[in-house]
């Protein structure tokens, strides 16, 4: 089956789609990025009774004073892992900037991957979830993600092939 390819992202022509969809990610992740890092500042010195005088904390985990410690580290290494994964992703929309501007193909699939993992798994995470504002979301989200998926994998295309187009012409004239 083909993948199906498209001209222009919304008004923009595939480029500037592109590169909005890169920046987006960039500003939105390195926001992100600074709110976990400060969060992370935040829950590091916290003793287990600053974590257990919280009273909507108690509501949501009765027996949080017995299990404090870990449910700091618990939470410490939750932070770390999402962290990491939102500057992976912005390392990624660098690249995609990166890979546009330089027309090198390379460095867009990335973002191609990671826009098709993302949208499989809005869809699945709706499906699962069994109610009907999860589905109704993860089909808006999972429409907005193959269309920005389709985008970056039209842009791929476009560019691999100017790339095979301009490699066979240099080499095929006398």
């Amino acid at each position: 089956m083909k993948i199906p390819t498209v001209e222009r992202c919304c008004c923009f022509d595939l480029e500037t789609g592109g590169k909005i969809l890169g920046w987006l990610g960039i500003i939105f992740g390195g926001i992100l990025s600074v709110i976990i890092f400060l969060v992370l500042i935040m829950v590091l010195p916290m003793s287990c009774e600053d974590i257990t005088a919280d009273p909507q904390l108690h509501q949501v985990l009765p027996n949080i004073s017995n299990n404090c410690t870990v449910f700091k580290i618990a939470s410490i290494i939750a932070l770390i892992i999402i962290l990491a994964m939102v500057l992976v992703s912005v390392a990624i929309d660098v690249m995609l900037v990166q890979g546009i501007s330089s027309r090198n193909p390379g460095k867009i699939i990335p973002a191609v991957i990671i826009q098709g993992l993302g949208f499989v798994s809005t869809v699945g995470k709706g499906v699962l979830s069994f109610s009907g504002e999860g589905i109704f979301s993860a089909v808006i989200g999972g429409l907005i993600m193959f269309y920005f998926f389709i985008v970056l994998y039209s842009l791929y295309v476009k560019i691999r092939d100017e790339k095979k187009t301009v490699h066979n012409t240099q080499f095929s004239q006398p």
